[in-house]
């Protein structure tokens, strides 16, 4: 062990006994003592003296005149063996005080010293070099990494090849996953992480087996063993419990500010996500003679995977709602690669069934590899005529609300993008009258909470719809207010729609 006190067994007990032993005695009474395997004379009695063993300290001889008769002797043996007594006493607690005050200011060492360590095997590293001087014999410091337990740390052993640096399974340690106290083990079987190059599988040693325990859970272990050498103590145990525990709560700290750097930069790349998300989206009003547009988005997080747009070329108005399965990061960068296809399309001049099927051919490998889908609904309208033709990938129906508030549900059935490389998308066509509108919207509107707990759904939006001032921004503003409840009800979709209303070419009175 690596405690001053204990390299040196009885010095401080022998010469107090040397001390002592002529005052017990008196002045008159002339004795000799010395270590019997040194021969190292510890108390010099002068004349020739007879030798023998003392009673209770065999490594000690006790010297008396020849002459001497066997009570004289046996009188002097019991004032040294009392005497003897009182400095073992002492000797052992000067030795635990010594001891006391090395473990005091390694704990405090080590409170010192653990601020600088910046990361998890730094901590690793502070501990064996604490403990080497400590407790002797090989050590480990495994700490705990996505629910194993890794070795960043050892000492008083040279590895051999393929040295575990993993230990997955710490009962096989004799830490079991619910004991959170130390275990002392008197020749049990090293753990391979403890075995040095030229052992094998039966070397034994005396063993202390602690973990490393913070308010959270256990955070590593720390392991010390002696194939040769005196059996760790109930000290050395609460020893490492307290060092191991007080490592255990710096570990916490560091995964605690680990978890606050990374959740930061992920609200930084969330924030740009959606900031380039915000860009994606219509900035501006296409100037359609006879047509108002109107629309809005509003993701459930910070991202979303909905998006809405429309194209005009200077004969057609494209109108697009689309929604990505998931509302996250993943969502927002597939919609972005969905909107290059889409724009793609239209600028080619595709007709809505037709872009359907480009795009669902152009991007299914790359969305079946992600297990994604896309659901759309896509409107070209002819703002001459009001004629306009519509087509769906698996997304709710476009709506038209006549002049007078009827509404029509405007229904195709075509399969989400995702699905098959190769897919139909009906079209169906129609005109949209003076005064009439089309609305497109994602089904997260329909699935908004209420203030009675339950879902908007068709019915309620087609009434808000209905009972609305036919202007585009009258209707937005009826679907908005559905879709954003007063409730503390979570929305756990996004939520878009876009109306595109026909204005009235009836001269005024």
């Amino acid at each position: 062990m690596g405690n001053s006190t204990a390299n040196q067994p009885g010095r401080f007990a022998h010469a107090e006994l040397a001390r002592r032993l002529p005052e017990a005695l008196g002045p008159d009474t002339t004795v000799g003592l010395r270590a019997n395997d040194t021969g190292q004379l510890l108390l010099d009695g002068g004349a020739p003296l007879d030798w023998r063993p003392l009673p209770g300290q065999p490594e000690l001889e006790l010297g008396t005149p020849p002459q001497w008769t066997t009570a004289q002797r046996s009188h002097v043996e019991r004032v040294a063996a009392a005497c003897a007594g009182q400095c073992r006493d002492v000797e052992s607690l000067s030795t635990a005080l010594v001891d006391t005050y090395t473990d005091f200011a390694l704990v405090d060492d080590l409170g010192r010293r653990l601020p600088g360590c910046e990361d998890r095997a730094a901590v690793a590293r502070l501990l064996g070099e604490l403990l080497q001087d400590r407790l002797g014999g090989r050590g480990a410091v495994l700490i705990r990494e996505d629910a194993d337990d890794r070795c960043l740390a050892h000492w008083g052993m040279a590895p051999p090849p393929g040295h575990p640096t993993v230990v997955t399974d710490a009962a096989s340690c004799g830490i079991g996953a619910e004991r959170e106290t130390p275990r002392l083990i008197d020749a049990g079987p090293l753990p391979p992480v403890l075995r040095s190059a030229g052992d094998d599988e039966a070397t034994t040693g005396n063993l202390c087996l602690t973990p490393m325990v913070s308010p959270a859970g256990r955070e590593g272990l720390i392991l010390a063993g002696r194939p040769n050498g005196p059996a760790y103590t109930s000290n050395d145990a609460k020893l490492t419990e307290i060092v191991g525990a007080q490592a255990a709560a710096y570990l916490l700290a560091l995964s605690q500010q680990r978890d606050l750097r990374r959740a930061e930069v992920m609200r930084h790349e969330l924030e740009l996500a959606a900031n380039i998300q915000r860009k994606l989206l219509p900035q501006e009003q296409p100037a359609v003679a006879g047509a108002e547009l109107a629309g809005f988005l509003e993701p459930a997080l910070s991202v979303g995977g909905d998006y809405y747009d429309h194209v005009w070329d200077g004969c057609l108005l494209s109108l697009i709602v689309a929604d990505v399965s998931g509302h996250d990061l993943a969502a927002a960068l597939t919609m972005a690669m969905v909107r290059t296809a889409l724009r793609a399309g239209i600028d080619q001049g595709l007709a809505p069934g037709e872009l359907l099927t480009t795009v669902n051919r152009q991007l299914t490998p790359d969305l079946l590899r992600s297990r994604q889908f896309v659901s759309l609904a896509v409107v070209a309208y002819d703002p001459l005529s009001g004629a306009y033709t519509h087509a769906t990938a698996g997304h709710p129906p476009v709506l038209c609300r006549g002049a007078q508030g009827a509404i029509t549900e405007l229904a195709t059935d075509g399969p989400v993008l995702g699905l098959f490389e190769e897919a139909d998308f009906p079209e169906a066509t129609g005109t949209l009258d003076d005064g009439a509108s089309l609305i497109l919207y994602s089904d997260g509107i329909l699935e908004a909470p209420t203030a009675d707990g339950s879902a908007v759904g068709a019915a309620r939006l087609a009434a808000a719809l209905a009972a609305t001032e036919g202007t585009a921004g009258d209707l937005l503003a009826a679907a908005r207010a559905l879709g954003r409840p007063e409730t503390t009800a979570v929305r756990h979709d996004d939520v878009t729609l876009l109306v595109l209303h026909r204005l009235s070419t009836e001269a005024p009175d």
